[in-house]
């Protein structure tokens, strides 16, 4: 084989080589943006900057309260998804909401604030008891003019799941109609914090409530606490410990009643 017949094979080879790399690089890169765009569409909260693209933190925050929600979502258990674990827990979720005929965004899931099973806006909705992403509770005030008692929502979920949408519109309105006001918070989770973590963030939304007595029309000697499963385990928690206000504290919230 002459010499320049075989230069212009090799050009010929690493040409075919160089398009079968970009080929490949294309095919992976929208692969990529095929997933970043279904998180977008299913999950259009996730864009928190709005500025239409999936950031890398932006990324970590859904990982993150994936496991939260679905910890079985992270099968290696390494608190972390992988982009197997992630691109299988998109299937999974696409599959269900295929089944359920349901294309529109969700309003709740991984990322709460969404709309309550209770059906009425709350009068404060996503009021912050402490510095986690969970630490919020909603709270439907009733309307009287004399101090009100104040029932609180804590849900239930193995200490691994829920969230306080999951407070029951037919709750909701007998309380309201009897004059009761109505709370419902979050807690954080063992996936993240062992407890008794979530009965301590419990504790510090009743004492966030009650330093707001006086501004919500509160009577702080009719509060009450409801719930099932672990909610229903923190409740009794509550109910069965002594006075945890700290009387001494710098912040006046710890030096509010749990009670």
């Amino acid at each position: 084989m002459k010499r320049k017949e075989k230069i212009i094979m090799r050009e010929r080879f690493w040409m075919t080589l160089t398009c079968l790399c970009i080929v490949f690089g294309v095919l992976s890169a929208k692969a990529e943006d095929t997933f970043a765009d279904k998180i977008l569409q299913y999950f259009p909260q996730a864009d928190t900057n709005k500025d239409g693209v999936l950031s890398e933190e932006e990324e970590a925050v859904v990982s993150r309260r994936a496991i939260q929600r679905y910890p079985k979502a992270d099968v290696d258990g390494d608190g972390s998804l992988s982009d197997k674990e992630k691109q299988q827990l998109l299937k999974r979720v696409v599959a269900l909401r295929k089944r359920m005929n349901d294309t529109s965004p969700p309003t709740g899931g991984f990322f709460g604030g969404g709309k309550s099973d209770s059906g009425q806006k709350p009068s404060f909705e996503n009021v912050k008891y402490g510095e986690d992403e969970r630490n919020v509770f909603d709270i439907w005030l009733a309307e009287s003019e004399e101090p009100t008692p104040l029932a609180v929502y804590i849900h239930g979920g193995g200490f691994k799941n829920g969230s306080k949408e999951k407070l029951k519109a037919e709750k909701l309105a007998a309380l309201l109609d009897a004059g009761i006001s109505v709370a419902a918070i979050n807690y954080r989770f063992v996936t993240t914090d062992p407890l008794p973590t979530a009965h301590r963030d419990a504790k510090r939304a009743i004492q966030s409530m009650r330093s707001k007595a006086d501004e919500w029309n509160i009577d702080t000697d009719r509060v009450a606490a409801f719930g099932g499963s672990a909610g229903a385990q923190i409740c009794m928690w509550l109910a069965y410990s002594d006075d945890m206000a700290d009387t001494t504290s710098d912040d006046p919230v710890e030096r509010e009643s749990t009670r």
